[in-house]
């Protein structure tokens, strides 16, 4: 009965003071683990009003931190590109720099003694090096992706399957399968240039053209082949110049070089490498055509979105002009044949100044006229003497008659006939001279008697090549506005990379910026005051030790403790 007594007086007051302890125990323990969180609170409920700002603000900040690492990506890969290019102008100056160290373009009118003559197997060597350097940077990777192949990032940009430059040139002999020398067919539509014969890539497989291909002509070089395809535009992308193979299904092979495409289906070909006859040795009817080219990549020029509302061209390939043209000049220099001994007994050897407008009688080729240049011819009684001599060489003479004693005399062989007869152009003076050699004047000749004396053929080299590929390489260098090439260089690239690369950094720059001002805003809804929650986790306690203290006087009173004072 007094338990009854007890209890009855004491029960609301009770009830009240647990009541409020358990609240202060929930705010001290919110306070607490905001304290520990520096966070409101632990999800969005317990900042319900701002929930929606919130969402909105986390997920632009994830937007800005994702293009700030696709960003970072980038800077990474241009830098790995500006390398590269670096690398390759500084190749290109090297190889320009050793062309123009040669007498080859010093001396007047590029007469070369032996020893000179020998420097252009050392620069060919050196071609090859450079050309060997630039294909490894331009199949620089970064996160295992190619840089310079376009969409085809798994493939390698340049292709260059020699080892050494005796391969090379087993390859393009400079004869029979010539370096591409030009990117562009003027006889085809533009959209074919763009690729052209030394970026071309194009693969014929029987099911893709309507067998059989029509071989006809030949023997090369005095009738070309030709190999004729249905439906008529299927070679419109192997312009003139290109390098193709040809396969069919039995594995017979062969390359050739194009040397003419008219856009009519049919392409005039050189004599085959291993001297196979595509009229007589293929089974026309599954035959592969295909081209053969540095550039292993596509044409997709990849774009890098840096944010919302901008995008950046990383279109630069290994197929770009300014790399072409590179790669194309080396290519050119590297080939076989630039120099060649023909040293031969030529018997005797006449040399005449040929009247302006003079012709051969059998000039090959045929339309040959003296009337378009200063010049004079050569023969020997030896027939087929000059066999070993292609027009549009430079050939060195040396004798110890007349006035060769002071010197090699060089000759550019603009044509020859069926009967030994070498057509020439003295390369001594700005107007030719031909008292080098004791003529006097216009159809007057010196005979020099081999048999006597130490008269040889020394050696024939191109020297039009040699121009070529420095023309090619300063437009590599410094595109010419007057070149007919196309209008990139190795300059402008890395401007363009340099570019690409002060983009980045700024957009890198102006995303860490912009992605701190967001982790603010949401600071201000997630954060805490921890002041604040320092201060009133310390009241929470005050209250709650005042609420046990209550709590336990309250607990002792009774009727019968009250009865009894």
């Amino acid at each position: 009965m007094l338990s009854m007594i007890s209890r009855v007086g004491t029960f609301a007051q009770r009830s009240s003071l647990v009541q409020q302890m358990t609240t202060l125990q929930q705010r001290m323990y919110e306070s607490q683990t905001q304290l520990v969180t520096e966070k409101k609170s632990q999800d969005y409920t317990g900042i319900s009003s701002a929930s929606f700002r919130l969402v909105s603000v986390e997920t632009e900040l994830s937007g800005v931190q994702r293009f700030r690492q696709t960003n970072a990506i980038a800077e990474t890969r241009l830098s790995v590109m500006n390398t590269a290019v670096t690398g390759i102008k500084d190749s290109l100056h090297s190889m320009r720099d050793q062309i123009n160290s040669l007498d080859v373009l010093s001396i007047k009118n590029n007469v070369l003694n032996g020893d000179e003559l020998d420097k252009l197997e050392s620069l060919q060597q050196f071609a090859f090096g450079r050309l060997q350097e630039i294909s490894s940077l331009l199949n620089s990777k970064a996160d295992d992706d190619y840089l310079f192949s376009g969409g085809r990032t798994d493939r390698t940009s340049a292709k260059l399957p020699f080892g050494s430059l005796k391969e090379f040139q087993d390859f393009y002999d400079g004869t029979t399968i010539t370096y591409p020398g030009s990117r562009i067919n003027d006889t085809l539509p533009s959209a074919s240039q763009a690729r052209g014969a030394h970026v071309a890539n194009v693969e014929l497989k029987p099911a893709e053209y309507t067998p059989p291909l029509v071989a006809g002509g030949g023997p090369p070089p005095a009738t070309p082949y030709t190999l004729t395809i249905n439906p008529v535009t299927a070679f419109d992308n192997i312009p003139a110049g290109s390098t193709i193979r040809l396969t069919d299904g039995n594995d017979v092979t062969d390359v050739y070089t194009v040397l003419s495409n008219a856009g009519a289906g049919t392409l005039e070909l050189s004599g085959g490498q291993n001297g196979k006859d595509p009229t007589a040795d293929f089974d026309l009817a599954s035959v592969t055509v295909e081209t053969i080219t540095y550039y292993g990549g596509d044409d997709l020029e990849l774009e890098h979105r840096i944010s919302e509302q901008r995008t950046l061209e990383l279109g630069i390939n290994a197929k770009d002009p300014a790399f072409e043209k590179a790669i194309r000049a080396l290519g050119i220099l590297a080939q076989g044949s630039l120099t060649h001994d023909v040293t031969a007994n030529l018997g005797t050897l006449t040399f005449d100044e040929a009247p302006p407008g003079a012709l051969l009688a059998n000039p090959d080729p045929p339309t040959l006229a003296l009337g378009d240049i200063t010049g004079g011819w050569v023969q020997s009684d030896q027939l087929n003497a000059f066999d070993d001599i292609q027009v549009g060489e430079t050939v060195s003479f040396s004798s110890d008659r007349n006035n060769f004693e002071n010197g090699d005399k060089a000759f550019k062989v603009v044509g020859k006939d069926n009967d030994g007869v070498g057509v020439s152009r003295l390369y001594f003076e700005a107007v030719p001279d031909y008292d080098v050699v004791d003529i006097a004047g216009t159809g007057t000749t010196e005979t020099l008697d081999t048999t006597t004396d130490a008269q040889v053929f020394t050696r024939a080299f191109k020297p039009d090549r040699i121009r070529d590929a420095l023309a090619l390489l300063n437009d590599a260098i410094n595109h010419n506005a007057t070149s007919s090439e196309m209008s990139s260089d190795i300059e402008e690239i890395s401007q363009r990379i340099g570019y690409m690369q002060i983009t980045v950094d700024t957009a890198l720059e102006n995303s860490l910026g912009y992605e701190t001002f967001l982790e603010n805003r949401i600071g201000a809804f997630e954060n805490v005051n921890t002041m604040v929650a320092a201060a009133r986790l310390q009241d929470d306690v005050r209250a709650l030790e005042v609420s046990y203290q209550s709590y336990a006087r309250v607990s002792q009173l009774s009727l019968q403790n009250y009865l009894a004072l």
